[in-house]
């Protein structure tokens, strides 16, 4: 009996041997590694363009300093619209290097703006906010008072949202231009869905309505429209697109430029756009 229990123990032994040497062989746990961190300093954060022409150049730089002791590395950079444009550096900034963030906004918009740009890094400052801001005159190259010209002047006419009566309308002839609507809501759409919408609209006058340009508040709405008259009694439409490339909710103008007396009409879009899953 002693010897059975001695070599029993023995077996025990060996075996708790065998399995501490095989737990030792496996492959030890990875350890969650925390994203190195460093700081960033930015010679400026806002650029104000001032008041500029329509159609000059947009270009503006954000320079700025890796002041940490670990690569700097910007993630995405991303604006608030479509209209503005920024382009920055995709490899790791080493410490004690400068580098710039370059935005381009797009001047062919006319009016006062403010825009913003995000910039998400590794910085311990992160995201950091940047932002554009000015105002784009209209371009003088339209006709003047002392300029001739030849075309043939085109009667003028009214343009409201209804078919009621036009107060300033000469008598007999107090037309008007329906919209069938003045507002689209997209609702929530996937990233990259189709931004495509229409706006109908019907000349019940007895004039022609020419669309002399029509306008969106922002270079992510593209509006598209008819460049030949409008008869008495015709429709036509006014198609837009949105880039839903831009994910968050948005809320943008069109605006109608006519040769009417009342010569502005304002449409409107809106929806939110969500990042694909």
């Amino acid at each position: 009996m002693k010897l059975s229990g001695t070599i029993i123990c023995m077996l025990m032994i060996c075996d708790m041997s065998v399995s501490a040497q095989r737990i030792s062989d496996l492959p030890k746990s990875r350890s969650v590694q925390t994203p190195v961190q460093t700081t960033v300093q930015f010679e400026k954060t806002t650029h104000d363009y001032g008041t500029m022409q329509q159609g000059a150049g947009g270009n503006c730089e954000f320079w700025f300093t890796n002041t940490g002791k670990a690569p700097l590395i910007l993630s995405n950079v991303a604006a608030s619209c479509g209209c503005t444009v920024p382009d920055w550096p995709r490899g790791p900034i080493a410490p004690g290097t400068s580098a710039c963030i370059k935005v381009k906004y797009n001047t062919e918009i006319v009016g006062a703006f403010n825009k913003s740009i995000t910039v998400h890094s590794n910085a311990v400052s992160n995201p950091v906010m940047l932002y554009v801001k000015g105002n784009v005159a209209a371009s003088k190259n339209q006709p003047t008072q002392t300029q001739k010209s030849n075309a043939t002047p085109v009667p003028m006419r009214n343009i409201v949202t209804t078919s009621a009566p036009v107060q300033n309308a000469q008598p007999g002839t107090q037309d008007s231009i329906k919209f069938e609507k003045t507002i689209h809501d997209y609702g929530t759409m996937q990233k990259g869905a189709d931004g495509n919408c229409e706006f109908r609209f019907t000349n019940p006058g007895k004039l022609p309505l020419i669309l002399k340009t029509v306008q969106s508040s922002c270079g992510c709405t593209v509006a598209d429209w008819p460049q030949e008259p409008i008869l008495p009694g015709k429709s036509g439409s006014i198609k837009v697109k949105y880039n839903t490339d831009i994910p968050g909710a948005f809320s943008k103008t069109v605006t109608v430029l006519s040769n009417a007396v009342n010569n502005i009409a304002v449409l409107q879009i809106r929806g939110n756009v969500t990042t694909s899953q």
